[in-house]
């Protein structure tokens, strides 16, 4: 989950002469690191499964979204929508169909990346470029994870205030990707992405009803298809 300098395990000789390629990035262990883009994802869901509903604090720190920017370039930003949702599933009895659950969740560094008047501080600067871009996708995959998060603690009971909640972020996502100009291809993938997460994530909560509020919203996105989307 953290990274660092993998632990050497005693080995044989006759392990010892199977000595792995460093240079391959499928692996585990790349030389003396080991190697997050592999390790982080299933890591991450398996600590949130193993305190499920235990509503450890200590646990839930750990898995918490970074606060700063210089932490921030050491995480994926997809990578942040898995700390969310193990953080949230740890702290179970927390979730709430509420924007303040939501916003409580976003780092104040994070938040208001996608204001229209947000720009960067130097024109011509591709590091404050860089960053914005970083603040925008983590904050788009915050918002993903708690929707997630809420379909999960919701499922099946068709909670009214929590298919509001989602119904809400369905639209948001959609404006943001209203928003997307024809070369900004990565946030158009991504927004994509968190709507179909928000709109499954109603699913969940609305299942065997019926609901005709959001089968016209699940409609709609399943009738439009551009030629950027291949699936």
């Amino acid at each position: 989950l953290a990274g660092g300098a993998a632990s050497r395990a005693p080995s044989s000789t006759s392990i010892q002469a199977q000595v792995p390629d460093p240079t391959l990035c499928c692996r585990i262990k790349e030389g003396d690191n080991v190697n997050l883009d592999v390790t982080a994802p299933g890591a991450t869901l398996a600590l949130g499964l193993m305190f499920l509903k235990t509503n450890n604090t200590t646990v839930a720190d750990r898995l918490a979204v970074p606060k700063t920017r210089f932490l921030l370039q050491y995480l994926r930003p997809d990578l942040v929508l898995l700390r969310v949702l193990a953080r949230n599933l740890v702290m179970w009895d927390a979730i709430e169909p509420t924007n303040q659950f939501v916003e409580a969740l976003i780092p104040d560094i994070v938040k208001g990346a996608y204001d229209s008047n947000k720009t960067p501080r130097k024109e011509g600067d591709s590091r404050m470029l860089e960053d914005l871009d970083t603040l925008r996708h983590v904050h788009a995959n915050i918002v993903a994870g708690c929707c997630m998060s809420i379909g999960l603690r919701y499922a099946g009971s068709a909670e009214q205030k929590a298919k509001d909640i989602l119904m809400h972020y369905i639209n948001h996502f959609k404006s943001l990707r209203a928003k997307c100009e024809g070369h900004r291809k990565v946030d158009k993938q991504l927004i994509e992405t968190c709507i179909a997460i928000t709109a499954l994530s109603g699913s969940l909560v609305m299942a065997g009803t019926g609901d005709l509020d959001l089968l016209r919203q699940l409609r709609t996105l399943r009738a439009r298809v551009d030629k950027d989307v291949h699936y």
